[in-house]
């Protein structure tokens, strides 16, 4: 398996519907999505157009080697509506997929270049790269994203979507209550990665929300900013936390998944959940 940068862009119809379409797509078919930047609205580059693009980079986790996962790209393009790469000419397009990085990988190949030798010169493509891996260290200039970024001068680029449609919230036929949490990350892009990758759906070991669910936690939900992470559990009101935890320990495959992440965190082998999240403070609700 490797990781892999993607830009996309569009600037032709529901731009964000085509983003999120073309996230999916890849998903499915090319690799697990270990990450997602914002959205960002930028001017056309390199052509002229009354039309703004909408662009992200994501992060993925492919078995494709380099000239596969361009070939797969092109396809996917395709199945979206776009005719043919730009091939010196820019135009409107409904997607654009480009491999920004393989790895550490350098190819200097006709039909592909590795790293994308443009993505330096591209606010379009720094800023929302900045945003998901600011340490990453280009492998040809030896410099890293968060530097290339603030060499550039800036632009008028602006976040217009990222999670801000939210998130759907279950709801439940008894009263709740509110727990949240909070814990770091080590600072290293694929390490951050994996642990994304180890709380999919597909790749979380089964014991770990059924024992969740076993001690009383109604709904827990994790969410990532850079290497923070912020944790939400929703439990009964009668829900004692030294209780649920305590028990929570000594079910199966608990004490192991705890150590399968710590090389992931900011912690020493063998510490507990409760040890390794930090409880948050509320300072301000809508009062009634």
């Amino acid at each position: 398996m490797s990781l892999v940068f993607i830009g996309l862009g569009t600037n032709l119809g529901d731009k964000a519907q085509n983003l999120n379409h073309a996230i999916r797509i890849i998903g499915c078919e090319v690799g697990a999505i270990a990450n997602v930047s914002s959205f960002y609205q930028s001017k056309p580059w390199g052509f002229n157009s009354d039309n703004d693009f909408l662009n992200a980079v994501i992060l993925i986790d492919t078995k494709l080697d380099p000239f596969s996962l361009l070939e797969k790209t092109k396809e996917i393009e395709q199945k979206m509506g776009r005719s043919a790469k730009s091939d010196g000419a820019y135009s409107d397009r409904i997607i654009d997929i480009d491999i920004l990085f393989y790895e550490n990988r350098i190819i200097d190949q006709p039909g592909l270049k590795l790293p994308h030798p443009m993505l330096h010169l591209r606010d379009f493509v720094l800023t929302p790269l900045a945003e998901i891996a600011p340490d990453l260290v280009h492998p040809v200039l030896n410099q890293s994203i968060i530097e290339l970024k603030n060499k550039r001068i800036k632009s008028d680029m602006r976040m217009t979507k990222s999670y801000k449609e939210g998130y759907t919230c279950r709801k439940f036929s008894v009263p709740t209550k509110r727990f949240c949490q909070t814990m770091d990350l080590r600072n290293d892009p694929e390490l951050i990665a994996e642990y994304v990758k180890r709380h999919s759906e597909h790749e979380i070991w089964k014991e770990i929300p059924a024992g969740i669910r076993e001690v009383g936690i109604l709904e827990m939900e994790i969410y990532l900013l850079g290497t923070k992470l912020f944790m939400i559990l929703e439990t009964p009101v009668n829900f004692s936390w030294d209780a649920a935890f305590a028990k929570l320990a000594t079910l199966p495959r608990q004490a192991e998944w705890e150590d399968y992440m710590s090389v992931f965190q900011l912690v020493e082998k063998g510490t507990s959940s409760d040890e390794k999240w930090e409880l948050m403070e509320r300072i301000f609700y809508l009062y009634d």
